[in-house]
Order: structure tokens, then C-alpha cells, then sequence
């Protein structure tokens, strides 16, 4: 065990925790998400640092909460509709199948986007901005805005 303090990318840096029944499953599925594997994998813990992101994220084996995944969303925002295609492109290669939405509108924004859940039900968002609207979101069929309702982003 050692104190010496941890480096990382500029000042600081995000961190989240997440309660995960199956972490094999849940570190292959971030695996994919993020293109690298844990830095610290216990039989009960992995731990998933992200430079790109400037993110510090754990998952510790467990019973996630009741309805842990419903309405409640995480994201990555990325510059260009190339990135977001070869991201959603990866997912499917890892087995996994993205919900690709094209100019939805969401949260005040029209963008291009996929959806994909972790094994827990964790929705999660690969999205870019292509400009502002004037409404928090569309609502029309297929639009999943927000993953406000139990059945979005799946």
C-alpha cells in the first residue's frame, strides 16, 4: 500500500460510484465505453480511470438500488458525428446494441447521439451538440430526450 498521491490530468477531476451486480460483465461493458480496462480490479471492486474525460470511476460489486437505472443518465459529449458513429460502431463490436438517434432534439439541444445500458440498467449517452433550441425536448416518437422514463435509451 502506498500514500504517494495520485497524478492525473489538470486540477481536477470527476468521480463516480456505482453499485454493479455482475463486475465482470460491468467492466467488459466499460471496457468497450471507454477503450481501456481498470486500473485497480479487485473480485469485488474495478476501478476505471479516464484522462480523456477527466474521470475517476469505481464500480463496487452489490444490489444496485430499486430502479437504479431508470430516468437517471450519464454521458460523453464529442465533437463531431465521425466520433459519434465509430463510438457507436465500437459498441456493436463489443456486442452491444446502440439506439442511434439523428438530429433529436434534447435538453434545449439538437443532437446527434446513441444510447446504450450497462448490465444494470445505467444508461448511457454518446452525443454531439449541433445547436441550441428552444424546448427541453421533442418528444415525438423514438425521442428518447433525457432517458426520462423507465423504458428510455434501451
Amino acid at each position: 500500500m502506498t500514500n504517494a498521491p495520485r497524478t492525473f490530468a489538470g486540477e481536477a477531476r470527476t468521480h463516480m460510484g456505482l453499485v454493479v451486480s455482475d463486475l465482470d460483465a460491468s467492466v467488459r461493458f466499460y471496457e468497450a465505453l471507454f477503450h481501456d480496462g481498470p486500473v485497480k480490479l479487485r473480485s469485488d471492486y474495478a476501478k476505471f480511470e479516464v484522462d480523456e474525460l477527466g474521470l475517476n470511476l469505481s464500480l463496487v460489486k452489490g444490489t444496485p438500488p430499486p430502479g437504479a437505472g431508470a430516468g437517471l443518465h450519464f454521458g460523453v459529449e464529442v465533437k463531431d458525428l465521425e466520433r459519434v458513429e465509430r463510438e457507436a460502431s465500437s459498441m456493436e463490436a463489443a456486442g452491444l446494441e446502440p439506439k442511434f438517434e439523428r438530429e433529436t432534439e434534447c435538453c434545449y439541444a439538437r443532437q446527434n447521439k446513441f444510447w446504450v445500458r450497462d448490465p444494470d440498467g445505467y444508461a448511457w449517452e454518446v452525443f454531439q451538440v449541433l445547436g441550441d433550441v428552444e424546448r427541453l425536448s421533442a418528444r415525438s416518437e423514438g425521442t428518447t430526450c433525457c432517458c426520462s422514463t423507465s423504458d428510455a435509451c434501451a
